[in-house]
């Protein structure tokens, strides 16, 4: 199976908190001990305000109909 480059990292950080964690001494609380931990769920976010922001922007215009302020703005 061929991951893309977000997928790739995304294992990857998967992976390092899972050995990471697994090397941590156990605090006891659990009635028996973890060997193995593993990560159910990793979730990557991206700062990405400036798309965010013209997008809607740009749905504004499309919204008011202003098609050069529109092409303008994907541009």
């Amino acid at each position: 199976m061929f991951l893309s480059r977000v997928q790739s990292f995304q294992a990857w950080i998967q992976n390092e908190m899972e050995t990471r964690l697994s090397r941590m001494p156990d605090l006891g609380f659990e009635e028996e001990p973890v060997e193995n931990i593993k990560v159910a769920v990793t979730t990557l976010a991206f700062n990405n305000s400036e798309v965010i922001n013209l997008l809607s922007l740009r749905g504004q215009a499309v919204k008011g109909e202003k098609w050069d302020e529109q092409r303008k703005i994907e541009d």
